[in-house]
């Protein structure tokens, strides 16, 4: 009982930080995909069309681009290959919601009225939207973003792996993957998870012409 109320006791405490503005920065920026994009080609088994936006790895005529200003550049927000992003004016942080009020810019420079943006974090890998013609029932999973951990690559040891949106067994499935793809890896699970006996860590890996996923540590084989 007493471990429970610790544990419950940190979970509490841990709240503001992962709720806070860094935090959402970092979650937020680079590129996003509906979710049911991953229905879609998960069931098809047509290969993903990715094309690089803004410097971001991203899916072809459908994504979600955040990128949050810096001292020498606006910030902003881009919807599918549309000629108009939505230039960052100001930004709103409320408990897991964050506003962007964004003035539409087109291609020949021209802007329009100030637009509310609300993105909801429902964790580190999935987002709902409210604007842009969104309700806040549609789903986003991250497609791709800068990396986390110092960059290594490994391989897939095992046939029909998982390319996971989230590093869980519940989580939506982006594809199968093959024994001996490469991948880079960009991010590590902060635990690891046992599964049939074993423990091991998820792996976030990049794999090119593919989105960025989650790969059971027990099917890669990680060069030193």
């Amino acid at each position: 009982m007493k471990k429970v109320f610790l544990l419950l006791i940190i979970f509490i405490v841990s709240l503001p930080n992962l709720f806070s503005e860094d935090n959402k920065r970092n979650i937020l920026e680079g590129s996003w995909a509906e979710d049911v994009t991953c229905d879609y080609y998960i069931k098809s088994g047509e290969p993903y069309k990715v094309e690089i936006v803004n410097g971001e790895k991203a899916l072809q005529e459908c994504f979600l681009i955040i990128k949050y200003p810096t001292a020498d550049k606006k910030g902003f927000i881009r919807i599918d290959s549309l000629a108009v992003v939505w230039i960052i004016e100001n930004i709103e942080v409320i408990e897991n919601k964050v506003k962007f009020y964004c003035i539409p810019r087109s291609y020949d420079d021209q802007e329009g009225i100030l637009q509310e943006i609300i993105v909801t974090l429902i964790d580190d890998y999935e987002i709902s939207v409210d604007g842009l013609g969104y309700s806040d029932w549609v789903h986003f999973y991250h497609f791709s973003n800068t990396n986390q951990t110092t960059e290594s690559t490994a391989k897939v040891n095992d046939s029909r792996v998982r390319l996971r949106t989230k590093p869980n067994l519940k989580s939506k499935t982006w594809k199968l993957l093959e024994k001996g793809t490469s991948v880079k890896i960009k991010d590590i699970s902060a635990s690891k998870e046992k599964i049939d006996g074993e423990s091991f860590y998820w792996y976030k890996v990049d794999i090119e012409n593919e989105p960025d996923g989650w790969v059971y540590g027990k099917y890669l084989d990680i060069s030193k």
